[in-house]
């Protein structure tokens, strides 16, 4: 048996264009450049069933059928990115030092527009042998539904600095930092979220031997939250997005390369995640949103040779 909330009527149909551009040169020994712009634009049209929750329909404690709201809404979307960054490669007391310097530039405008048929007036789907062809665009009057719209600009830019410096021929240590800055602007509403950061990162490689090495880095993320999930229909503005990065591995290249290996574990710890409010009412039209608070993942990871 196959289970789906979405009904055969149910559709999503994207169109986008993209362009970029990348430039490289090395304008001096030892230096080398990159210069990159890139543009999109991006429609999207949907309608589609969304499942609001388990019921229990018979009372006899096992929940038997999901609800489930229409959606009907459109994105529209453009962005255009700038980057660049330079390398200067040079000899520090004997000790290779590589230092990289760089930032980014990025604006985009987005118009979301949408009606909503709540759960209430959508027939529910019975997991076990469900019924479809009962919920559709063509039961309902959507024009005459609310409509929920939203403009906004996102504007983010940031710059950055790392040094590699090596120690020895087996020790090589890199450290940087990084400057995050972003403002959401809700055009329609007026209300406006910014804020910035610098995070860093850290690490330390050991080659025992040419085709060997062994690393252990740590580094620090910021990233602000999407504009519609600062919305406070949806229960923002929240606090950006922040994590920590720990990771320790291996890579083997014998051969000349030829023969490749690596392994790696780590852990990522992030804070102010958000996730779907179960107790939120989404009779506006509106998704609530809450933060999960902290959440920690633990992995390891291998890979097979390859020639």
């Amino acid at each position: 048996m196959s289970w789906n909330a979405n009904e055969a009527t149910d559709f999503l149909d994207l169109k986008a264009t993209v362009y970029q551009a990348r430039f490289q040169a090395e304008p001096a020994e030892g230096v080398t450049t990159e210069f990159g712009v890139r543009y999109f634009d991006a429609l999207e049209r949907q309608q589609y069933h969304e499942p609001r929750g388990l019921i229990d329909t018979d009372d006899d404690g096992v929940m038997d059928s999901s609800l489930r709201e229409l959606r009907d809404q459109q994105r529209k979307t453009d962005g255009f990115t700038v980057s660049g960054m330079a390398t200067y490669a040079h000899t520090i007391g004997g000790m290779e030092n590589k230092i990289l310097v760089g930032g980014d530039w990025y604006r985009e405008n987005a118009n979301f527009w949408a009606h909503t048929v709540g759960r209430n007036d959508v027939p529910i789907l019975a997991l076990d042998n469900p019924v479809y062809g009962l919920s559709g665009a063509d039961f309902y009057d959507l024009d005459a539904l609310p409509l929920r719209e939203t403009d906004s600009q996102s504007t983010k830019y940031g710059f950055y600095i790392q040094d590699q410096l090596s120690l020895t021929e087996q020790f090589t240590l890199v450290g940087g930092l990084r400057y995050d800055s972003y403002k959401d602007e809700d055009t329609i509403g007026g209300a406006n979220y910014d804020d910035n950061e610098i995070s860093f990162r850290a690490g330390l490689i050991y080659q025992p031997q040419e085709d060997i090495s062994l690393y252990a880095s740590w580094s620090e993320s910021f990233e602000p939250q999407s504009i519609s999930s600062q919305d406070p229909l949806a229960g923002g503005p929240f606090n950006p997005i922040t994590g920590e990065q720990i990771e320790a591995g291996i890579k083997v290249a014998l051969l000349d390369g030829r023969l490749q290996a690596s392994a790696a574990a780590y852990q990522i710890k992030r804070q102010n995640l958000l996730q779907l409010d179960p107790n939120g009412d989404s009779t506006d039209g509106v998704d609530d949103m809450a933060p999960i608070g902290e959440v920690t993942a633990k992995a390891s990871t291998l890979s097979s040779p390859q020639t």
